[in-house]
């Protein structure tokens, strides 16, 4: 609420102190028209301004206020010179020639100019006053400023950017520079190690022979020493294994050939019972006849 009070009455104080009091009523339309365009935005876009006036630049400031001074004091000496002009004027001229000079200087007067807002034109220097405290031109004044902070700050990202660029270049070159000379280091010592070896070979000559024959001599014994060790295992085996399958062999026929002499004798015994029963008396010799040649079957058989 305080703050709107203060703005009513600055709005009052600038009203008061721009409105023209001449006779020119198109300054007083100009000023009247200047005048609302910075008052019809609601308070909440002016609390914004003013919140975001805060936090612009204070060099940026310093360059518009420089910019106006100047501009400010070259209108002052057009002034001062159009007023001595007029006065030569006067003393030699006419009233025609006084209007023409009233004229210059309206014309003049209109070289008011915003470096913001380079369409507006400035009459007097408050129409000036009212121009700055607008909103369209604290609004210009706030874009202009934001695109300077974007221009700086990208021309500071890009800098740094390039800054780092180089440092990582130069601290790939040292790291590379670095493997190349480890690299040579360890071929030299390799090449060195190796020269020093058969430089060893060469001088122990005929003894590094000899000593090389021997082992191979023992290891040449000591293989055929367990190789007739696994030959006389393996003969083992086989023989255990060979003695193991006969066995079982044998143990398989004799009860086969068992069964099939049981089973010709049942046959046998079977036919001499039916012949009994249908022969007279000398049958049974027969029979025990019959009976005597299964049993050289049997022998046939076994043998």
């Amino acid at each position: 609420m305080l703050k709107r009070a203060h703005r009513e009455l600055a709005r009052n104080a600038i009203y008061t102190e721009v409105m023209p009091t001449g006779d020119d009523a198109m300054d007083e339309m100009e000023a009247m028209t200047q005048f609302s365009d910075s008052g019809s935005d609601s308070d909440s876009s002016d609390d914004d301004d003013d919140e975001n006036d805060e936090d612009l630049d204070s060099d940026e400031d310093a360059e518009l206020e420089d910019y106006i001074q100047k501009y400010e004091g070259s209108l002052k000496k057009e002034k001062k010179e159009g007023e001595d002009s007029d006065d030569d004027e006067e003393e030699g001229d006419s009233d025609a020639s006084e209007g023409e000079g009233e004229e210059a200087t309206e014309e003049e007067e209109t070289h008011f100019r915003c470096k913001i807002c380079p369409k507006k034109t400035l009459k007097n220097q408050t129409m000036v006053e009212v121009h700055l405290a607008g909103h369209e031109h604290k609004k210009a004044l706030k874009l202009y400023k934001r695109a300077l902070k974007e221009e700086r700050s990208r021309e500071h990202i890009d800098g740094l950017k390039a800054k780092n660029q180089k440092k990582k270049d130069k601290a790939l070159a040292k790291k590379e520079a670095r493997k190349q000379a480890q690299k040579q280091k360890l071929k030299e010592k390799k090449k060195r190690q190796w020269e020093k070896k058969m430089a060893a070979a060469q001088a122990a000559g005929s003894t590094t022979s000899d000593k090389v024959e021997e082992k191979i001599e023992k290891i040449v014994d000591r293989a055929e020493k367990k190789a007739e060790k696994i030959v006389e295992k393996t003969e083992k085996q086989v023989k255990k294994k060979v003695g193991k399958i006969v066995a079982e062999a044998e143990k398989k026929a004799e009860k086969k050939v068992e069964k099939i002499v049981e089973k010709q004798v049942d046959k046998t015994l079977e036919k001499a019972k039916a012949k009994k029963g249908s022969a007279p008396a000398p049958a049974p010799k027969k029979a025990t006849e019959s009976k005597g040649k299964p049993a050289a079957k049997k022998q046939k058989t076994k043998a």
